[in-house]
């Protein structure tokens, strides 16, 4: 789905992306894709451009390797269609709905389907405009649509792991 409206925080995208320390820009049929292994954002293309310049990017459809204060190309393929297939089946899969909570624990905002709580990085949810159309998706359980259009992997299940008051799942 392209994004024409949804607002990102560019500069807390770059830092992100430079704290993981390995990630991916391009366009494609689904938009303007920022991939990472924790998220995908889908940007508009104001923003693709700030985040590429932000980043140091002197090329798109290229992974990047943050090292030493500098980005640099990685030999990792690119494979962008299989990344198009992996971001469109993420928005098209079944999820919960989820709801905020209005509780953090160790870096997280924690969420709920009514039954357990999925955790989700402070920092990750802190660069996309808050909505509430959140969905945490059934096959691929690791994964959270953020309003249809991004996707953000989800914390496990030891951030509770010595709370006495929040059981997850597996509790």
């Amino acid at each position: 789905m392209m994004n024409f409206e949804k607002e990102i925080d560019v500069n807390k995208v770059a830092k992100e992306c430079k704290k993981i320390g390995e990630f991916i820009m391009f366009k494609c049929e689904s938009g303007c894709l920022l991939i990472t292994d924790h998220f995908m954002l889908s940007l508009t293309p104001d923003q693709f451009w700030k985040v590429q310049c932000k980043l140091e990017l002197p090329e798109r459809g290229v992974w990047y390797l943050q090292k030493k204060g500098k980005v640099v190309a990685s030999e990792r393929a690119p494979e962008i269609e299989l990344l198009e297939e992996k971001y469109n089946a993420c928005l098209n899969g079944i999820g919960k709905q989820l709801e905020y909570t209005g509780l953090t624990c160790k870096g997280t905002y924690l969420y709920s389907d009514g039954k357990t709580y999925t955790a989700i990085s402070c920092a990750y949810r802190d660069m996309v405009e808050y909505t509430e159309n959140i969905r945490r998706i059934s096959e691929l359980d690791y994964i959270v649509t953020w309003d249809g259009i991004h996707t953000l992997t989800v914390w496990n299940d030891l951030v509770w792991k010595d709370n006495k008051y929040i059981k997850g799942a597996e509790q």
